[in-house]
């Protein structure tokens, strides 16, 4: 009987903070170019990270961020499944959605259902609105020289 009190007092003096429901939008990179993430709250606030950017919030519309999260659990309910697409080993990334532990089909290529294009098009919307910083990454090869050429050789 006194726990039970001390768990409600302490309820009732220290409320919890709100959660927000969100998700996260991840672009692989791939060999040539370097990926990103996007981590979306309900509230439309986000941060955009990229494996050579310092983490940057950001935000959209929370009618926005409302139909995203509504279209991930649409599609997390229906079980859609994505259409594999033909990549090229230098250049190919994929882009997915990660909600309530669901990661979905791979939506850079084209949709399988009209749940997964609903999808597709938030996702291109937020990411045009965190505009992340993926961009060309330089791969050293072990036998390059630690210098910058020089135009003319010699």
């Amino acid at each position: 009987m006194l726990a039970l009190f001390c768990a409600l007092a302490l309820a009732t003096v220290a409320p919890a903070a709100p959660r927000f429901d969100g998700a996260a939008i991840l672009n692989s990179g791939s060999t040539n170019t370097a990926g990103w993430r996007i981590a979306l709250h309900a509230n439309g606030s986000g941060t955009v990270s990229g494996e050579a950017a310092a983490p940057r919030a950001f935000s959209i519309p929370p009618v926005l961020a409302a139909k995203f999260l509504n279209d991930a659990h649409a599609a997390r309910d229906a079980r859609s499944a994505g259409r594999p697409c033909m990549k090229s080993a230098s250049f190919g990334t994929r882009l997915n959605v990660l909600w309530h532990g669901w990661i979905s089909p791979d939506l850079s290529c084209p949709a399988a259902s009209a749940l997964l294009a609903a999808l597709a098009n938030d996702v291109s919307r937020i990411v045009d609105a965190a505009n992340p910083s993926g961009g060309i990454r330089r791969i050293r090869l072990p036998i390059e020289p630690h210098r910058a050429p020089t135009w003319p050789p010699g």
